[in-house]
């Protein structure tokens, strides 16, 4: 005898109601709490780009960043949607949130991409795009960082000399071959800790971190000798620069200490070689 028993499914809705009665009271505050503030987190970001692009309508890739606003802004939508679910099988809303912040997603991709190579080519504001070195208001910052457990410390002001006459004789391009290959000098003789910054033009600083006055000396005597090196510039000429050197010592006032060896920098370039200057 052949017994045949009939398997009954629910119905997929009912179903969902099921998966749903099976967490906790608990378990669903606590989710629908942490989703919140997940999505409030993803509301603020997204908030906060659309008031930029709004704000400053002459901003460069202002669609990207309205592109990346909306998307944050969806997937703070997103865990909202999930909260539903948590008590409601509404997992057709869910569905829907998640369908639109892909699309959006994707459309911010496919704007990113093509602008990769404009962004890439956005100068950094701490680096001087010419030399490579830190720029002045990096060299403030980094002194900030740097030199706060510092005991002690050598500021050296340098201005080039001769500089002019390299633009004028082999125009603006080998100028700037120099200006690179001075700042490479300047970097090959300082430390991990040190600083190499360009202040402009044809100015560069040194700051040396735990440097006593004599090793400020010596480093000013090195970077002379290495910027007095000729510099191949096109067509196997070369090119010759000096350089003028202040030494200051920094006890905690860098400003103070920049200008103290600027002004050595000028007595010795109105002939005074001695590089020391107090603060």
């Amino acid at each position: 005898r052949h017994v045949h028993r009939a398997i009954v499914r629910p119905p997929a809705k009912s179903k969902q109601r099921e998966v749903c009665g099976l967490l906790s009271f608990e378990v669903k505050l606590v989710r629908t709490l942490t989703r919140t503030l997940a999505a409030l987190a993803y509301f603020a970001i997204g908030t906060t780009l659309a008031i930029l692009v709004r704000r400053r309508r002459d901003l460069p890739f202002g669609v990207l960043f309205a592109l990346s606003g909306a998307f944050i802004f969806l997937c703070g939508l997103t865990h909202l949607a999930s909260i539903l679910v948590v008590w409601q099988p509404m997992y057709w809303t869910e569905g829907i949130v998640k369908a639109v912040t892909a699309i959006v997603s994707v459309a911010t991709a496919a704007v990113a991409i093509p602008s990769m190579p404009r962004i890439m080519r956005i100068p950094n504001p701490l680096v001087d795009p010419l030399t490579g070195v830190a720029t002045r208001g990096a060299l403030f910052e980094s002194v900030q960082k740097k030199l706060t457990s510092a005991r002690s410390a050598m500021v050296l002001y340098i201005d080039l000399d001769g500089f002019k006459d390299v633009n004028d004789r082999f125009g603006h391009a080998c100028g700037d071959l120099v200006l690179r290959e001075a700042a490479r000098r300047l970097s090959a003789l300082v430390g991990p800790r040190d600083i190499v910054a360009r202040l402009g033009g044809d100015e560069f600083a040194l700051v040396l971190a735990d440097a006593s006055a004599a090793a400020g000396e010596r480093i000013a005597a090195e970077a002379r000798a290495a910027l007095a090196a000729p510099v191949v510039v096109n067509d196997g000429r070369t090119a010759r620069i000096g350089a003028s050197i202040g030494v200051a010592r920094f006890d905690g006032d860098f400003d103070a200490a920049l200008r103290a060896a600027d002004r050595a920098m000028y007595a010795a370039k109105q002939g005074d070689r001695t590089p020391n200057a107090p603060v």
